[in-house]
């Protein structure tokens, strides 16, 4: 398993909001307008797992280094949100954020926005903070064993990602409008941390 280090919780203080975070149902979230927790290590009762990665859980981070391909996907369907994710990878990693996914047990870079995690990816436009056949990085960014935090914003048809603070993805585009989020495992070591949700 990749190790997080002293990196394993999101600083609040970097995130564009000056409410604190709290954790609350998912029924409530809708109407929450401070962050809340889709997870934080302990469980995974906000995602429902789909594919053949051999998600485990423990020490408060949940991970997958083989298998086939899969994801977790939020039990809720979303429009307007902002997102924040710690994780951790290699620079071979093939994983990827997707957001406003039309079907939860459907997952592709057809019917979702994929925020891609993949350093190495050989097309450039490809490559991790692009939003895949959509808008290739702004910026080169690098997260390899590194632990890293990625940010989406996604209001109407504007969306925006940032890694690490670096804004590598800013575009208006309206196909997919409202769904669900899904964390991916397709090859390589992913791990991902405290994940944060603020409805907009």
């Amino acid at each position: 398993m990749l190790s997080f280090g002293c990196a394993s919780n999101v600083n609040l203080s970097a995130l564009p909001t000056s409410e604190a975070a709290m954790t609350t149902s998912h029924a409530s979230l809708l109407m929450e307008p401070r962050w809340a927790v889709l997870f934080s290590g302990d469980d995974l009762e906000s995602f429902n797992e789909i594919g053949g990665a051999n998600w485990i859980l423990e020490e408060g981070v949940v991970s997958a280094v083989d298998g086939d391909p899969g994801f977790l996907v939020s039990k809720g369907a979303y429009t307007n949100f902002t997102l924040s994710v710690a994780f951790v990878s290699t620079s071979m990693t093939n994983s990827g954020v997707f957001i406003r996914c039309q079907e939860p047990d459907s997952v592709d870079a057809n019917s979702c926005y994929e925020v891609n995690i993949f350093d190495d990816n050989q097309n450039p436009d490809f490559k991790t903070g692009s939003i895949l056949r959509v808008a290739a990085p702004l910026n080169e960014v690098r997260v390899g064993d590194t632990p890293s935090i990625l940010m989406i914003s996604a209001i109407d048809d504007h969306i925006q990602v940032w890694v690490d603070g670096v804004l590598t993805a800013d575009v208006n585009d309206n196909r997919h409008t409202s769904g669900y989020i899904g964390l991916q495992f397709n090859s390589g070591d992913i791990s991902f941390s405290e994940i944060l949700f603020r409805p907009e």
